[in-house]
């Protein structure tokens, strides 16, 4: 989820929301779900929170 406007500056610095997001699937690790907040600064430097889980285990919080 993204803002609607970029008050804050370009990508990340106003903020996104990644309710349920998967990444490399085919790769090794592939079926880890993660959850994010990117925040302050732009990417690279932005700041962010993820959660992340493999369906059927304990997630574990990674940043």
């Amino acid at each position: 989820m993204l803002p609607p406007d970029w008050v804050y500056g370009g990508w990340a610095a106003s903020g996104e929301i990644d309710i349920m997001e998967a990444v490399n699937l085919k790769a090794a690790g592939g079926n880890t779900i993660h959850g994010s907040l990117h925040y302050i600064g732009t990417w690279p430097g932005s700041t962010y929170i993820t959660f992340s889980t493999v369906p059927g285990s304990i997630g574990r919080q990674l940043r």
